[in-house]
């Protein structure tokens, strides 16, 4: 899509900037962009956060490679997705490079513990390189909140 191409020419673009490790975000950054994902649920409701989030790069839930996702707690499927909007009603079937079901993985270890960390192997959207992605999970009521960094 159109809008892909712009994302994908945009983090190109964005890839050429040295900014060295600010160039990515870390695992506290990524936590503190979940907790501000559902605070923001909390006080506007499922649907404003949604909408906020699939606003892509206009949105506010977005930082250097660190974005927001939300998927439904009970069938693993994206509701927002700030970086790959192909990703929206798909879910619970997606798979890692390893075949790990990392989707469902992440709506069990919130459902079970609330929160936590998550593992899998991606591919970097720039580069496609294989790296590990490491993505923090909170529950917010019926929904998943979600923000990944690479290792």
């Amino acid at each position: 899509s159109a809008l892909h191409e712009r994302a994908v020419a945009l983090m190109k673009s964005v890839a050429v900037f040295d900014l060295g490790e600010r160039e990515h975000g870390n695992a506290d950054e990524a936590v503190a962009m979940v907790r501000a994902g559902g605070a923001f649920c909390q006080a506007r409701g499922r649907d404003a956060l949604i909408a906020e989030i699939n606003k892509l790069a206009q949105g506010r839930f977005i930082d250097r490679d660190l974005y927001l996702m939300v998927i439904r707690a009970d069938d693993s499927v994206f509701l927002a997705h700030g970086n790959n909007p192909r990703t929206l009603g798909m879910g619970p079937n997606s798979r890692d490079l390893d075949g790990k079901r990392f989707v469902q993985e992440m709506t069990e270890t919130a459902r079970r513990k609330g929160e936590g960390w998550i593992e899998y192997k991606w591919a970097h959207p720039v580069t496609n390189e294989v790296l590990t992605k490491a993505t923090f999970v909170q529950r917010v009521g019926d929904i998943v909140v979600a923000c990944g960094i690479y290792r």
